[in-house]
């Protein structure tokens, strides 16, 4: 997170619409997050693919456009702060589906008393591989079939399997 620097977009990406000076140091941001543990709601940002009135919101966003969005209820689980130096903060969030981690990072540097935007997001896992290690399209095109990929229906372990007959496959795939 870079503190001090607002973006249109909440991330590196956008245009600089505030700036602030960056007086927080580890205590006033990890006093901060505290606010942001368990159950909260969120706001999404108008960067976002949420559709209102059938049409996306960046699009809406592009056009200089902006329109109320409820809040959504989400959780974090787990938010801590790697470091503070300088301008620069680097935080571990472990959080539900739906949570916008660069409006996160803008609404913590808010309660810290600055502005901010996401300078890199990185996933560490996605439900539902828990702690498997992901690993990046690159690295399974610079390496093929040296790289060891889970099967399709791993994505899906809450449904049950199917086993279809010969026959019953093509109407199935239709």
């Amino acid at each position: 997170i870079r503190l001090g620097v607002e973006t249109t977009t909440q991330d590196a990406t956008g245009e600089v619409v505030r700036t602030a000076p960056v007086t927080a140091g580890p205590v006033e941001v990890t006093a901060a997050l505290q606010r942001f543990q368990g159950e909260i709601e969120q706001i999404p940002p108008m960067y976002s693919a949420i559709q209102q009135g059938g049409e996306r919101l960046y699009r809406l966003a592009r056009q200089g456009i902006e329109v109320e969005r409820p809040a959504r209820r989400l959780e974090i689980r787990s938010l801590v702060l790697e470091s503070v130096e300088g301008d620069e903060a680097t935080l571990e969030v472990r959080c539900s589906k739906g949570t916008y981690v660069r409006t996160l990072a803008e609404d913590m540097a808010r309660a810290a008393g600055s502005c901010a935007h996401l300078t890199l997001r990185r996933r560490l896992s996605v439900a539902p591989f828990g702690e498997a290690p992901l690993v990046s399209l690159e690295a399974v095109q610079d390496a093929p079939g040296e790289v060891a990929l889970l099967p399709a229906d791993a994505a899906l372990p809450h449904l049950p399997a199917a086993t279809l007959k010969e026959g019953e496959v093509l109407r199935f795939l239709q």
